[in-house]
């Protein structure tokens, strides 16, 4: 048995939130038979005979189907859930469904994903452990956007029935399947929302054993649950400050943009990287310049956008900033650590709000932009760039006290008087204006106040 489900954060006051939880609502779901509107329709026909009535009819048949149609008829209204669940509870899932999947795959950049007929629907509907999975990652989303310190009861009720049925699941003939996999990912994805790296640790062992035990990353042969899999491998190792666990040259992923496409050209500054990393660099100016030109008829498609995501990532950390600081020359080391601040603006966001950190990214590129090198200031417009793409990605609130004077500094040595001149100078970078640009001129205002 794989000894990776931990009970242990569950304590004597955690069970008695859930055992207190468990007993609300215990006359909950009776059901009140009400006369239906179309009863009273019917009736009302009796009364109104006639062309005039029967086309009144008809009318109030249309109005009462659409106004029933617009609370219940969504595709997870009928679907055969594990347990009975209210219109209400029903509604919540297709929400989350469409707020994370907007979330991974924005709609800005991509076209819609099909989760409505993805493997994760079929499972939550077919999969008890899946059915507790999803809803404890629905109540745990919910701390998550409200900024809660704690888990929920709700969430550490199904966490539970999650750790007790996957347990079975992990002893038996199943404990190689992809539900399985995708089990673990949903704890990998619980950790990683809560910030316990203790928690998230272990589930990425696990998740790591189980991908040995089927023969490699190479034997996953779903798309998606690869894409997943190496996703939480590359948020793991943001976070923690390590190097990935599979190589790129494992999982074959590659950046995919349109045919007959051409590369922008590189600012100097890039075009004086190592052989490596400048080939890195083009990708990533592309994948910039693809999603800043995207409109409603060209957009990239879900699986496409998240491989060449993850492609570039598992190039940029391996060699990455983690494994080797300041590996070849500073410049090199701060233009991957732009390049890497750029891509996880594209990672995962709520609207255009950004709350999932990487402690140790931010960590290493504080030090650096805080730090004086003279060929990143060398390099007309870098230094500019790499403060609005760390504030715009991995530094956060805290770090205006030092990051708004340092960017008035260089916008005055630049000589930059107007937005629009330092949005040009920005855009020569990766940059996607619809992403970045209203943000960025919230810290030129700010920046501004003190020039």
């Amino acid at each position: 048995m794989l000894q990776f489900v931990d009970h242990s954060a569950i304590d004597q006051k955690a069970r008695k939130a859930i055992r207190s939880h468990c007993m609300k609502g215990k006359n909950a779901g009776k059901t009140i038979t009400r006369r239906s509107r179309a009863t009273s329709i019917r009736k009302g026909k009796q009364k109104a005979p006639g062309k005039a009535a029967a086309i009144s009819e008809r009318l109030e048949v249309c109005s009462a189907l659409r106004n029933i149609q617009r609370f219940i008829d969504h595709e997870f209204s009928t679907l055969p859930f594990s347990a009975e669940l209210s219109p209400d509870t029903r509604n919540v899932i297709r929400q989350f469904f469409l707020v994370v999947s907007d979330a991974v795959y924005p709609h800005e950049y991509c076209n819609s994903f099909d989760y409505e007929h993805s493997m994760w629907v079929q499972w939550m509907t077919g999969d008890e452990a899946y059915f507790h999975l999803m809803l404890c990652l629905i109540s745990a989303c919910n701390d998550f956007y409200l900024l809660q310190p704690k888990s929920s009861a709700l969430a550490l009720t199904h966490l539970t029935q999650t750790f007790q049925l996957l347990a079975r699941r992990l002893s038996g003939d199943e404990a190689l399947s992809e539900l399985t996999f995708a089990l673990v990912i949903g704890l990998v994805i619980y950790a990683q929302l809560r910030g316990d790296m203790s928690s998230w640790r272990i589930h990425m062992r696990g998740l790591s054993r189980l991908v040995d035990m089927k023969g490699g990353i190479a034997q996953l042969s779903d798309p998606i649950l690869l894409q997943k899999t190496c996703r939480a491998d590359i948020d793991f190792a943001l976070s923690a400050g390590c190097v990935p666990q599979w190589r790129l040259e494992e999982i074959r992923f590659t950046a995919r943009y349109p045919q007959n496409y051409t590369a922008p050209h590189l600012p100097v500054a890039f075009q004086n990287l190592q052989h490596t990393l400048r080939s890195i660099a083009n990708d990533v100016f592309s994948l910039a310049d693809v999603l800043d030109r995207s409109s409603p008829q060209n957009k990239m498609g879900p699986v496409a956008f998240q491989e060449t995501l993850l492609a570039l990532c598992y190039r940029l950390l391996q060699p990455g900033p983690f494994s080797s600081p300041y590996h070849g020359s500073t410049l090199d080391y701060g233009c991957q650590m732009g390049m890497i601040a750029f891509l996880t603006t594209l990672m995962f966001q709520f609207g255009r709000r950004r709350l999932l950190h990487h402690e140790a990214l931010s960590s290493r590129f504080r030090s650096f932009v805080q730090g004086y090198h003279q060929d990143i200031s060398n390099q007309e417009g870098l230094l500019l760039w790499l403060l609005f793409i760390g504030r715009l990605s991995i530094l956060s609130t805290s770090d205006d006290k030092w990051l708004i004077p340092r960017i008035a500094q260089e916008v005055g040595n630049a000589g930059i008087v107007e937005w629009a001149g330092l949005r040009e100078a920005l855009a020569r970078f990766p940059w996607i204006a619809s992403l970045h640009s209203a943000p960025a001129e919230q810290l030129w205002i700010q920046a501004t106040k003190r020039i």
